[in-house]
């Protein structure tokens, strides 16, 4: 094998790697295209459901401090009940 044949050889190989890469960097730019349309879509939308978590998060919070008060309330009031019985019970059961 001469220089000639080498060389020829050499840039038939070149121009295959050049094709073999101008493919790869095509289907690289449309998987980024597609993953960058993609975050597009679904973005908005994950944020919308964040948000809408938060709300339903804090609406959640706010119940459970109305619970807590009110089972607080129904405490205090059944301690109240119980002192009044137990304060009425002998005049009643000597009446």
């Amino acid at each position: 094998m001469n220089n000639d044949e080498m060389l020829k050889e050499l840039l038939e190989t070149s121009r295959k790697n050049a094709v073999y890469q101008k493919r790869t960097m095509q289907i690289l730019f449309g998987i980024f295209l597609i993953v960058l349309i993609s975050t597009i879509l679904v973005l908005p939308q994950a944020l919308s459901l964040i948000s809408s978590a938060h709300g339903m998060m804090s609406k959640a919070e706010a119940s459970l401090e109305q619970i807590n008060e009110m089972t607080v309330s129904i405490t205090e009031t059944s301690r109240n009940l119980n002192q009044m019985v137990s304060q009425n019970a002998v005049p009643l059961a000597d009446s």
